[in-house]
């Protein structure tokens, strides 16, 4: 057993890389020069959103997973809806951007769904800020930690 405190940083640090990509791939569609050229990073830029959920998912599902001394786990729901929340996000903003065919429409779906997203992930990682704050409190079994290390 180890306590929450690596997977509660690692959690952390995985919420800013999200960000990050969210962040550069928003400067990329801004710059794009048509639909199209949008079109083209939005599937290498869902590739690599996914890939770091994936790794959010299984963060929180460890931490889900230790326990206080009262036997208690950490309330995880905050990240849970937040991650829920951006699936259906990437999910509606695909959608979308299938159907438009103008450029403007197209930077001001890619400036929402990137607003979108960052407010999920703020809320995500204020959690994860609290959760590192308590971590040394919960102990957690290793051999559960998931692939995100």
């Amino acid at each position: 057993q180890t306590t929450m405190a690596a997977v509660s940083k690692d959690l952390g640090e995985h919420i800013t890389e999200l960000q990050g990509e969210v962040d550069t791939h928003g400067t990329k569609a801004a710059a794009a020069a048509d639909v199209g050229a949008i079109a083209a990073l939005d599937g290498p830029h869902r590739t690599a959103a996914l890939g770091v959920l994936t790794k959010l998912d299984e963060m929180v599902a460890h931490m889900g997973t230790c326990m206080n001394d009262s036997k208690a786990s950490p309330d995880m729901m905050t990240c849970k809806d937040a991650m829920a929340k951006l699936k259906t996000a990437t999910e509606g903003h695909a959608a979308t951007m299938a159907a438009i065919t103008g450029l403007t429409a197209a930077r001001a779906e890619e400036v929402r769904h990137g607003k979108e997203l960052s407010d999920q992930l703020a809320l995500m990682k204020a959690h994860s800020d609290s959760l590192a704050g308590s971590a040394n409190l919960y102990m957690c079994s290793q051999q559960n930690m998931g692939s995100g290390h």
